[in-house]
């Protein structure tokens, strides 16, 4: 009866050995593979190398080419727990990553819990990083910003719901190198939420339908809770159908929409024509933010007004070229209200238009030929504003030709006011030539000084920069500035030497002694002697205590 037993160790009773030499046993397998024979077991059973159940003390029966192949699958594998740590992320969430095929095992799972439940290949981490490094980009989203674990748990999701929709391109993430794992990828939290709400509902966004309709989206808010426009809601966000922006469109139609169909007039004479027409809005004020009319009842409203209007024309005219008062307002560089003001009191010959009045080409250009503008004249004066060309034309006597009730927007006849400022210009020329000596107004000097220009205006008012008024500019020699540069030195450039700030440098030269030429109230900024100041604050910056004027 005993005949034909083997034992685990694959001898029979009787002492023979195993019949099948080239099969191996657990112990065996487990000491080729790695592993402990209890582990190996498991393995085996779930890749259907052994059977599940099979008889106490029958030996496994490996074959050797199996246990090679699995022993190579087994080589340099990790647990789950290393996984988690190379990752960044708790183990539940390397197992949903697992669950949703985003790392694949070894092995299939092999028990119910504990560390070695699966076994993954030992480039898992860095597999999944890579991929989603192809995904990334140098510039950061446009919301605020968190680690792609950190943003999953923000906005009450898992790791590898925000994965998925990385690699499927359906959320930006931004490298971080400087971090690991997970942790070195970020996203944005605002990203993140929407494009959960389109993977578990999709439609549109109120922001999203405002910018495919072209409503505001104050109006699309109101819209949705009031019932115009169809949405449900999804957690915290309003989510519309995507098929809904068509059956809004079919449905309604605004009033810009209607304007720009009847060609002439604007939104009040639409508006007023539809209403003598008994047509009211589906969507009026104040109720509504925007008003809105059924849109076939209102179009073809308006077809029939354009037909009505198109009877009752008289016969078309020769077309007359004109111009809008924006265009006659940049050629002259004079504001568009001066060439509104000039239609209305008949001084400029304007025709009707579509919707205002246009000016006559030859009216224009004579306006141009005529007149000059206080901007164009500042110009040939070499300054911004206008209202420096204002006191000379009054001394030389040059009165406006046009201009508003209130005196705004002077318009000067331009042969006279062209000569009286050139000749001023010309004037400021002569005297600044007299003594042969290059001068700089005060927003020049102070740029050579690294001051600014109230600074520079007290300096002038001290002494310390001799200066001399021609007309309405104060002008210095640019020599004397060279020679402030050289003997004085200004506390802000003292503190970018120390590399500090707020008067640091001079607060350590008053405890060294140095006394300031220039200090605080009277002047705006503090003014040391160079050869006085510089020295000492280079020698306690442990450099050469030298003196050196700025290049």
């Amino acid at each position: 009866m005993r005949e034909g037993v083997l034992l685990k160790t694959g001898f029979s009773l009787e002492g023979v050995p195993r019949p099948e030499a080239e099969r191996l046993t657990l112990v065996e397998a487990a000491g080729i593979c790695g592993v402990s024979h209890s582990k190996l077991r498991r393995i085996a059973v779930v890749l259907g190398m052994m059977p599940a159940r099979r008889v106490q003390g029958a030996p496994a029966g490996l074959r050797p080419a199996d246990v090679e192949a699995l022993a190579r699958r087994l080589h340099g594998a990790i647990n789950l727990d290393q996984l988690s740590r190379e990752l960044g992320v708790p183990p539940a969430a390397t197992k949903r990553l697992v669950g949703r095929g985003l790392i694949e095992p070894v092995v299939p799972r092999t028990g119910r819990s504990g560390p070695s439940t699966w076994l993954f290949p030992g480039d898992a981490a860095s597999d999944l990083l890579r991929r989603l490094d192809e995904r990334s980009r140098t510039q950061p989203p446009r919301s605020r910003t968190f680690p792609l674990p950190g943003a999953a748990q923000a906005a009450r999701s898992s790791t590898a719901d925000v994965i998925e929709l990385a690699l499927a391109g359906d959320l930006a993430i931004a490298r971080r190198p400087e971090r690991a794992g997970l942790h070195g990828f970020e996203v944005g939290l605002r990203e993140v939420r929407r494009a959960l709400r389109r993977r578990r509902s999709p439609g549109l966004s109120p922001a999203e339908f405002a910018a495919r309709t072209g409503i505001p989206r104050p109006a699309v808010w109101d819209f949705t809770a009031k019932g115009i426009i169809r949405s449900c809601r999804d957690r915290e966000a309003t989510v519309i159908p995507l098929d809904e922006v068509e059956r809004f469109r079919n449905a309604y139609v605004d009033v810009p929409e209607l304007v720009d169909a009847l060609g002439t007039g604007g939104p009040r004479t639409v508006m007023a024509a539809l209403a003598a027409r008994g047509i009211r809005p589906a969507c009026a004020r104040p109720r509504y933010q925007k008003v809105l009319y059924h849109r076939d009842e209102a179009v073809a409203a308006i077809r029939d007004l354009r037909e009505e209007r198109a009877r009752a024309a008289p016969a078309a005219m020769p077309a007359v070229a004109g111009l809008t008062a924006k265009d006659v307002a940049s050629r002259q560089r004079i504001d568009r209200i001066a060439i509104y003001h000039l239609v209305r009191t008949g001084d400029l010959a304007s025709i009707p238009g579509p919707r205002r009045r246009l000016v006559l080409p030859d009216a224009a250009d004579r306006l141009a030929r005529e007149c000059v503008s206080g901007t164009e004249l500042a110009e040939l004066l070499g300054r911004k504003a206008a209202a420096a060309v204002v006191p000379i034309l009054k001394a030389a006597g040059v009165e406006p030709l046009y201009a508003l009730p209130d005196g705004g927007y002077p318009l000067y006849p331009r042969d006279a006011a062209t000569a009286a400022v050139l000749a001023r210009r010309a004037e400021i020329e002569r005297q600044a030539a007299t003594d042969g000596v290059e001068r700089v107004n005060a927003t020049e000097a102070a740029r050579l000084i690294g001051a600014t220009g109230l600074m520079v205006a007290q300096l002038m008012r001290s002494g310390q920069l001799p200066a001399k008024r021609a007309g309405r500019q104060v002008l210095v020699s640019k020599a004397e500035v060279e020679t402030f540069r050289e003997r004085f030195v200004l506390g802000n450039e003292l503190d970018r030497l120390i590399g500090s700030s707020g008067g640091a440098a001079a607060k350590l030269l008053r405890r060294k002694g140095v006394v300031p030429v220039c200090d605080r109230p009277a002047f705006y900024s503090v003014v040391f002697e160079r050869a006085a100041a510089l020295p000492l604050v280079r020698s306690m910056l442990g450099g050469p205590a030298d003196s050196q004027a700025p290049g």
